[in-house]
């Protein structure tokens, strides 16, 4: 699923035919894979070098790559200013979007993991939930300055906790349901579950508004935004579903590479945007050719540079 869902990312910064569909679902999807995976150990020094090792140095390390990749082309064109330098340290500390990009995702997983880690009980991650909705909420329909930046229109993955946590938390309690969901198979009602997460997927889309994760938006009505991250995340679970009698080896490689994935391929983006500039279908064959052209760094990256997709993810 973290393979398709990558390739849904990918295909959404292509900002193409039925991109707004897809933010519909897209990041929901990995919050709730992320969740699905996820577990509370009793071990706090495993916990925090797996989260180190696993997705905050990766993080740090292609976080502040793209930054320099990015600076470096400013300056060339003469349109770089000094005083983002000197607000580099605070900005990777508030885990501000005009840094961290495309990898805003990590950080904000990273705090929901600690939450998760700290927080027991069922109660507790209900009430927790709803709290981080209700914030969520309140965001939006408010103005908040914070350190003389406005949430609103300065993104910061600290903010995005509150309106990802819930898809977290779906994603860990849809767990108890692990051996059922592992021994699913493929049967002619498949189609019809499938495609009733599509309309439901695409009645969000209509009433819901536009759903922007990266800056806290989840479009004009809470529940929408839920009903609809659910969705398309079960209509992906019912593609691979189909797809898992194929053996596909490339998608699992694309699976533990997607770190890599996140934080680079807005450059292969930008590019083949700059050659076609006008959306269309193309963008699909694109996005696809974007996730091959990356298998073979992420199987170099797996044998000689293991740190940047995650030291215990090569084991």
């Amino acid at each position: 699923m973290k393979a398709i869902g990558m390739y849904l990312i990918v295909l959404g910064h292509f900002f193409s035919i039925g991109h707004k569909l897809i933010y519909v679902f897209s990041v929901p999807l990995f919050f709730i894979i992320s969740g699905f995976l996820s577990k509370r150990v009793s071990n706090q020094k495993e916990f925090w070098k797996k989260l180190w090792y696993n997705l905050a140095l990766p993080m740090i390390i292609i976080t502040l790559l793209a930054y320099s990749v990015r600076t470096l082309g400013d300056i060339v064109l003469g349109r770089y200013n000094i005083g983002e330098l000197i607000k580099l340290p605070i900005n990777l500390v508030l885990g501000m979007w005009n840094i961290f990009k495309e990898c805003w995702f990590i950080y904000t997983l990273i705090l929901i993991k600690i939450v998760f880690q700290y927080t027991r009980g069922y109660i507790i991650d209900l009430v927790l939930t709803l709290l981080f909705l209700l914030i969520s909420w309140i965001i939006y329909i408010e103005e908040f300055v914070i350190l003389g930046y406005n949430i609103q229109h300065n993104p910061s993955s600290l903010i995005n906790l509150f309106c990802c946590y819930p898809f977290f938390m779906i994603g860990f309690y849809m767990s108890k349901f692990k051996i059922y969901l592992n021994s699913y198979k493929v049967t002619p009602k498949t189609i019809i579950y499938f495609l009733s997460s599509l309309v439901c997927v695409y009645i969000c889309y209509l009433y819901n508004g536009d759903v922007k994760m990266y800056t806290a938006d989840f479009g004009d009505n809470i529940f929408l935004y839920l009903l609809g991250g659910v969705s398309g995340t079960a209509m992906i679970f019912f593609i691979c579903k189909y797809l898992e009698r194929y053996n596909l080896g490339w998608l699992r490689t694309i699976s533990v590479g997607s770190i890599l994935i996140l934080g680079f391929h807005i450059f292969l983006v930008q590019i083949l945007r700059k050659i076609f500039n006008e959306p269309s279908f193309l963008d699909y064959v694109w996005s696809l050719l974007i996730l091959f052209i990356f298998i073979p760094i992420i199987t170099f990256t797996q044998k000689y540079l293991p740190l940047l997709i995650g030291k215990y993810r090569t084991k």
